[in-house]
Formats: C-alpha cells, sequence, structure tokens
C-alpha cells in the first residue's frame, strides 16, 4: 500500500454562521469517515488552519482507487450539498 494526501474545502453550500459540528448533515459526514478510517482507507484526516480546508491520509494502491472511493462520498450527506469540495490534483504519493 501507498500513502496519498487529498485536501478538501468548503463548497457553496457551507453555512457561514454555523460550526463545523452544527453544518447540516454532520452526523452522518462523521460516520461516514469514521466508517473509512475503521476501514484502513484514511489514516489521518482533519481540518487545516481556519478549517476551512481538510487534509486526509489515505492508505491505498492507486489514486484511480481514492477517485473511485471518493465519488462515494456522495453517501456522506455532506457532498451532495456542495458542503464540501475535492481541491483539483492535489493527490500526492507518500
Amino acid at each position: 500500500m501507498k500513502y496519498f494526501v487529498v485536501t478538501n474545502e468548503h463548497g457553496s453550500a457551507w453555512n457561514e454562521s454555523r460550526s463545523l459540528i452544527e453544518q447540516e448533515g454532520w452526523a452522518e459526514h462523521a460516520a461516514f469517515m469514521n466508517k473509512l478510517v475503521d476501514e484502513g482507507f484514511i489514516v489521518l484526516g482533519g481540518p487545516l488552519g481556519d478549517g476551512s480546508k481538510a487534509l486526509l491520509v489515505i492508505n491505498t494502491d492507486s489514486e484511480s482507487t481514492i477517485r473511485t472511493r471518493c465519488r462515494s462520498l456522495d453517501a456522506d450527506g455532506t457532498t451532495p450539498n456542495r458542503q464540501n469540495r475535492a481541491l483539483g490534483d492535489s493527490t500526492r504519493k507518500h
């Protein structure tokens, strides 16, 4: 397995008047991310700086696996609401 670093930022539906855990769909998002951690897919993750971006360290065999799995983020309740979005080609092998 290899480690990849992926960054995300708030999307257009992010409600600036609410904290992270007050965002719509937070419980679903947290449960989904915890599942990815339990599976060993996400090794480390959390907010960066002011919290408008997040960093994920992912343990997988290829970038294409990340892209395939990230499509399943639609199931977590935040991506369809445009609260989070992946940042371009920010995937890096380490």
